[in-house]
């Protein structure tokens, strides 16, 4: 189900904390670190239960705090919307299932939410190429690494 403004000025006003299935960003990833950060935080969630990243809420403490616009315009908040699909879906192995990236404007900021869905062909990893190389990145929760050792016998 997509957040309402309502439901961001609740995380805002109530401290909401991050958790293993919430994150918040101040600014969009741009740049190869930022991406890497990204689809690993794409990755764990969806290797996890699922869960959700905002873009546009600034934290103290890991605590919604603030709300700071990620972009300006509709052309940018449609670039950017694009740009993070398209690095999922050519990054993340296997691809995710039902993944939703949408805008929401909340008091006249411009925020971008990604809904990641619990993965269904788990473990999930993404491949990275860099200048010099391709490296992949599996990011697997201790939980799950603690049931499949355990689902093994």
């Amino acid at each position: 189900m997509r957040l309402t403004p309502d439901d961001i000025r609740k995380l805002i006003t109530s401290n909401q904390p991050e958790d293993i299935g919430l994150e918040y960003k101040s600014e969009l990833p741009t740049g190869k670190i930022h991406k890497a950060e990204f689809l690993k935080d794409v990755t764990a969630m969806a290797n996890a239960d699922g869960g959700r990243i905002i873009y546009g809420i600034d934290e103290v403490a890991s605590a919604a705090s603030a709300l700071r616009s990620v972009a300006n315009t509709p052309r940018e908040i449609d670039g950017a919307i694009k740009r993070l699909l398209a690095w999922c879906a050519s990054e993340i192995k296997p691809p995710l299932k039902d993944l939703a990236v949408y805008s929401l404007t909340v008091d006249g900021e411009n925020l971008v939410v990604i809904d990641v869905p619990r993965g269904h062909w788990r473990p999930h990893h993404y491949e990275f190429e860099t200048d010099r190389s391709t490296s992949i990145e599996w990011v697997v929760p201790r939980f799950l690494i603690c049931h499949m050792k355990l689902s093994k016998g």
